[in-house]
């Protein structure tokens, strides 16, 4: 690593001490150095029940405006997608209806054509699934059947072919607030659950 970075081994070994303090490599004597944590592979919020809250708290407030944006601009092949993606959400097969959720979703930044937004979309989703806590209440069966998640991307979708901002920007504040009386319900099961234990 020293030549092939063209550094000294004094230099290498402050390096490879710094990546083990911050967790990310391991260094096992005999074995060599492990990666641990890939750089860029956390989250920066907190994997807590206030996490979930922070993550569900700035979708609601990108995601709406994205909306907004999205029914402002919106083609008729852009609505044609996003009307295929809604009858994939009703796939009985729970993963495959989670995909065109969160394409659906991903459609509509890629709609806005602002590079910034769709990175921004991407992480917050990606964020979403890291969140163990999250995962630990298997909210992704509970959040919503089927039909009540495209009935409720339906509403959304109505207000983006109509070209109302305000619409979309409204319809996606009620479908996040929905998520997020959910996630509040299946705390407070898990905590009374924890109390009788």
């Amino acid at each position: 690593l020293a030549q092939e970075y063209g550094v000294s081994r004094i230099a290498l070994r402050e390096a490879t001490a710094a990546l083990e303090s911050h967790g990310v490599i391991e260094i096992r004597h005999g074995s060599g150095i492990w990666v641990v944590k890939p750089l860029g592979d956390s989250t920066p919020i907190p994997d807590s029940e206030g996490g979930v809250l922070e993550l569900i708290e700035a979708r609601r407030i990108l995601e709406s405006e994205v909306a907004a944006l999205a029914a402002h601009l919106a083609t008729t092949d852009d609505i044609a997608e996003l009307e295929r993606l809604i009858v994939s959400m009703q796939n009985p097969d729970y993963q495959k209806a989670e995909e065109a959720d969160r394409a659906f979703h991903h459609k509509l930044a890629d709609i806005t054509r602002n590079g910034a937004l769709i990175s921004l979309v991407e992480h917050l989703w990606e964020w979403r699934y890291q969140l163990q806590s999250l995962h630990s209440l298997r909210i992704q069966e509970a959040e919503f059947g089927n039909r009540e998640r495209s009935a409720q991307h339906t509403t959304l979708l109505a207000a983006i072919k109509n070209h109302s901002p305000a619409g979309a920007r409204k319809a996606m504040q009620i479908h996040l607030d929905e998520i997020q009386e959910v996630v509040l319900n299946a705390f407070e099961a898990k905590a009374i659950e924890s109390l009788r234990q």
